[in-house]
C-alpha cells in the first residue's frame, strides 16, 4: 500500500474536508494511537505532516523520531499513557 501524501499537503491542496471525512479520519488516528499506546509508545509529534494517506482514504502515523516508549521507572508518563488509554477504549466502543 503506497501512502502518497500527508494530511497537510491534503489540507492545503483542498482547503476544507467534509465532515464524514473528518470523523473516518478521526477513528483511524484513534485506532493508530491506541495500538501505540498499547505497546506503550508516546509518538510526541503527532501533526498532519507525520499523517500520511493513500488513494483509498487509509491512514498511517510516520515519522517516529520523538518518540519514546515508557517503562516502569518513567511513572508519569505511563500513567498518562494509561489514562489515554482509557479514553481511546471508551472513544473506540462509541463509535
Amino acid at each position: 500500500m503506497f501512502f502518497q501524501q500527508s494530511l497537510m499537503e491534503m489540507q492545503k491542496r483542498r482547503r476544507t474536508l467534509l465532515e464524514p471525512e473528518v470523523r473516518y479520519f478521526i477513528k483511524q488516528i484513534m485506532t493508530g494511537l491506541y495500538y501505540l499506546h498499547g505497546r506503550k509508545i508516546i509518538h510526541r509529534d503527532l501533526k498532519l505532516g507525520n499523517i500520511f494517506i493513500n488513494e483509498q482514504m487509509n491512514l498511517k502515523l510516520g515519522d517516529f523520531g520523538l518518540a519514546t516508549q515508557c517503562n516502569t521507572s518513567s511513572s508519569k508518563r505511563l500513567y498518562a499513557v494509561l489514562k489515554l488509554k482509557t479514553f481511546l477504549t471508551q472513544f473506540l466502543n462509541m463509535t
